[in-house]
């Protein structure tokens, strides 16, 4: 009795040792960014969290049919997937369609109230389609990602 007791304990502390997997905040299952580049969108939105507590999550698709359906299907995603701390409402979620070459970034209420329309369309069109179109997803979602974390980290749109 007493063996299988130390034999249980050491299995606990060995397996208390191994480093648990951490859930990503991207969601890349067809593998269009390399898992590198999945890993430092991950990293920049860890970062971030740390700083604001704000979540971001990226999920890419390969494609989604009918393409004019991509708004609704990404909203009841980011609902499903529920970003953002609870209470707060501060939650981010991009969703960019591989194939249609479309990108569409979803906010938690707080967040909406701080991150508007016109801005995120404004990051999308300036920062992520011009890289879309020559090919550079990952520098699209990039730099996109940056200029969102670089508006919501100025002190005057801090999400109490």
């Amino acid at each position: 009795m007493i063996k299988n007791i130390s034999k249980f304990l050491i299995l606990v502390v060995l397996l208390s040792c191994v480093p648990q997997k951490i859930p990503s905040f991207v969601s890349d299952v067809n593998q269009i960014l390399t898992p590198a580049q999945d890993q430092a969108l991950d990293m920049l939105y860890r970062e971030h969290e740390k700083t604001t507590t704000n979540e971001i999550a990226l999920c890419i698709t390969y494609d989604h049919y009918p393409e004019d359906e991509l708004r609704g299907y990404g909203l009841k995603l980011a609902q499903n997937i529920g970003v953002g701390k609870k209470k707060k409402n501060n939650g981010l979620f991009i969703l960019f369609c591989y194939k249609c070459k479309r990108v569409e970034i979803y906010t938690g209420s707080n967040m909406a109230n701080i991150l508007k329309d016109d801005m995120t369309k404004s990051i999308i069109d300036t920062a992520m389609i011009p890289f879309f179109k020559q090919g550079e997803f990952y520098t699209g979602l990039m730099c996109g990602s940056k200029a969102i974390i670089a508006f919501l980290e100025r002190p005057e749109n801090k999400i109490n």
